[in-house]
Order: C-alpha cells, then structure tokens, then sequence
C-alpha cells in the first residue's frame, strides 16, 4: 500500500476514533446537562408487586440537576422491617403489596415507606422485580429496561425519558443489606438545599397522645434537608394535620410541597401575612401533627 494511502487511512481511523470519543463525551456529558435540567431532585422508590419472586431487591433511585449526584441504592427485600404498630413486622420486599391489599393510597405508601427509609420518599414506581444475586452489569440493565419505560408514564413529565435511559449509564450504585446502612447515604439523598431554605426554619409540633412523634418527623425532615429548629408536643389535639407557613415567603411553600411525602394524609396548608402559631414556636414553617397522621 503505497505510503500516502496508508496515511490516509490512518488519519481517517483518528478521525473515526475522535467522533466516537466525541460522542461519548456528548452522552455523557453535554446532553445530560441539556436534557437533564430538572429543577426538582427528587426520591423515587422502585418496587416490585409480583408475590411469587423470591429474593426480591427494592431499589432507591436519587435524582438531581447535578448528575454527579444522581444514584441508585439497592437493599435486600428479604429483611424484616417494622412497619409501624399498625402491621408490624414484614419481609420489606411484600410491603408494598401489602399496603396495596389493604387498599392504601399513593400517599399513604409514599409516607410508610418514607418513614421506613427516613428519608422523604417522591414517588413509589412498580416495575418487575429485581431477583437474584445482582451484578453491576445486571442493575444498569434493570434500570435502563424497567425504569425508563414505566417511570415516565409514572410520574409524567418531570422526568424526561432521554434523562432515565442515560442515568443507566451514569449512576453511581450503591447496594446494602440492611435499610438501617442507608444512614451512611444520607448526605446524598438530600432533596432540600438548604441554602434555598435558609429562612425557612421548621418546627414540629405533636398534638396526639403518640410518643415520640414529632422527634420521629422532624429526624425525617433533617435527613431530608430540612432546617429543623424546634420539638414540641402540646394537650391540645387537632385531627388534621396543618402546616403553616407566612404568604411573603414563597420558598417556605416550596420546601412544604417537598416534604409533602411524609404525610399518610395530605395535609391542611395554611398561609397569611401573620401567623401567630409560627411567632409562638419561632419558626417561618410549623408542622403541627394532627390525629390523622
């Protein structure tokens, strides 16, 4: 082959080879921060309703404007999970199937499942479960084959599909046997900044006759990104659940509508230019947790 034929060659394998690495480069890099520009981080907690699997995993996706953050966290289905004094104890991998027989409502799910995770949880997606002993290769494949087709029916358009099918690719996977290691994640699966909520200090106040109550939510809300800064239980019981926040603050109204998982109920939310509950627990938000919680 005569010298500038091979040159030529070899200069168009470079080239070939530089486009492929372009390419790449776009995927991973530049269409994620095109496509990807979701405004919400957000919790989305992937199930399995097929009683007859064995060995089922449950799988916490995290999901944020800064794709370095985004990752899956994978726990062992067969452990047993306290659910509250209600059920009791179950595998965590029925738990959901459970709370679907006994006709529980999205947010009733989203608030259990919170709770058992303590963390606020966005959505609850059903996909096919996820079995076996899990390889990396294995969970980037459920992810790209399950989620990216249910997750955008799911959930609507807050998630663009294109964003699902590249996170496959990109996230960093975590997988743990117990749901109580999820403490170590907790930093990352922050759904608040609290830089845009610094002036939306939080208190949680219980008015049932429940122990420990507004110690348990406010741990939540703190894993969550929250800015907690009072506890309280008063006699004066209420049964709906109210929140309160000050109408000049818009951010507050934010950071409510992402803690709005923790609630089995959706909550009363009440807003005015004064409030005088919020003024007595010096707080710009307060939770004050009513019998139906």
């Amino acid at each position: 082959m005569p010298k500038k034929l091979k040159k030529n060659a070899l200069n168009l394998l470079i080239g070939v080879f530089s486009i492929f690495l372009l390419l790449v480069f776009v995927y991973s890099f530049v269409l994620p921060s095109v496509f990807m520009s979701d405004k919400e981080i957000q919790n989305i907690l992937l199930v399995s309703d097929n009683l007859d699997e064995q060995n089922n995993h449950i799988s916490l996706v995290h999901l944020s404007p800064k794709t370095d953050d985004n990752l899956i966290i994978f726990f062992d289905g067969n452990q047993i999970i306290k659910i509250n004094d209600e059920y009791g104890d179950y595998n965590l991998n029925l738990i959901y199937q459970l709370l679907k027989i006994d006709k529980r409502n999205d947010q009733k799910i989203r608030s259990v499942f919170s709770h058992i995770f303590k963390i606020a949880i966005d959505e609850v997606v059903v996909i096919n479960g996820m079995s076996g002993d899990l390889k990396t290769n294995d969970l980037k494949n459920i992810f790209a084959k399950n989620l990216t087709k249910r997750i955008s029916d799911s959930i609507g358009n807050k998630i663009n599909t294109f964003k699902l099918f590249s996170l496959a690719n990109s996230l960093e996977i975590i997988k743990l046997d117990q749901v109580s290691d999820i403490k170590k994640s907790y930093h990352k699966l922050v759904t608040i900044e609290k830089e845009s909520f610094q002036n939306c200090s939080v208190a949680v106040v219980n008015t049932t006759d429940k122990t420990d109550l507004a110690k348990n939510i406010s741990e939540l809300l703190e894993n969550t990104g929250a800015q907690v800064v009072q506890i309280e239980s008063i006699s004066s019981s209420i049964d709906r659940t109210i929140v309160y926040y000050p109408k000049d603050k818009l951010e507050c109204k934010d950071l409510i509508e992402r803690i709005l998982g923790v609630f089995s109920e959706v909550p009363d939310i009440k807003s005015s230019t004064e409030i005088p509950v919020t003024l007595q627990f010096r707080s710009s938000v307060v939770v004050m947790v009513g019998k139906d919680y």
